[in-house]
């Protein structure tokens, strides 16, 4: 088995990796690899885990599909190519998307995190529940206000992507939940 290098592991003849950004090094539990959780306002790509496992692609994938960096991280998922957005349409899903540029998406890879632990930087409360269409949810104060910092914001509203992320996930910076070392976003 080769040294920890970081972000990676080498072992068996694979590499193991945590999520770009994360600053956390692999460690094996048995035959299983394993990566401690990211703290919310962390910079790392797909912070939830749920663009991969539910999407089939990770972040250099995307970016690499949409046409490189300039082009791709601006555009939402489902319109990086005719097929994601074939397959957005069949699943009702055209007009639920992420930025790939997003902080909760590729951000790391793209190069778009904010610099300092915000709220909402992507406006993904602000855009999707915009029009009372989230309970009286319409930014991080009144999401907080109404189910505190860990209601999964698909649950709130069916415009948000289900990526599993909690209000907590989106609104670090009133929820006190940045990170206390240097691992902001961009960091």
């Amino acid at each position: 088995m080769d040294a920890n290098t970081g972000e990676s592991f080498q072992t068996f003849g694979m590499t193991l990796c945590c999520k770009p950004g994360s600053g956390k090094s692999p460690k094996m539990q048995g035959f299983n690899c394993m990566c401690e959780d990211n703290d919310p306002g962390t910079c790392v790509d797909d912070y939830t885990g749920a663009i991969l496992s539910k999407g089939g692609r990770n972040c250099f994938q995307l970016i690499e599909e949409g046409g490189g960096k300039e082009a791709a991280c601006t555009k939402q998922i489902s319109k990086l190519s005719a097929a994601n957005e074939a397959k957005a349409e069949e699943n009702g899903a055209a007009g639920i998307d992420l930025i790939v540029g997003a902080s909760v998406a590729c951000a790391y890879s793209c190069g778009t995190c904010p610099a300092t632990c915000e709220d909402d930087p992507d406006g993904l409360v602000a855009n999707n529940c915009a029009g009372g269409v989230c309970e009286g949810v319409t930014d991080c104060a009144s999401g907080i206000a109404k189910y505190d910092c860990d209601k999964k914001l698909s649950e709130i509203s069916s415009k948000v992507p289900d990526l599993g992320l909690t209000i907590k996930d989106v609104c670090p910076k009133s929820c006190g939940a940045c990170p206390s070392s240097r691992r902001l976003r961009g960091n």
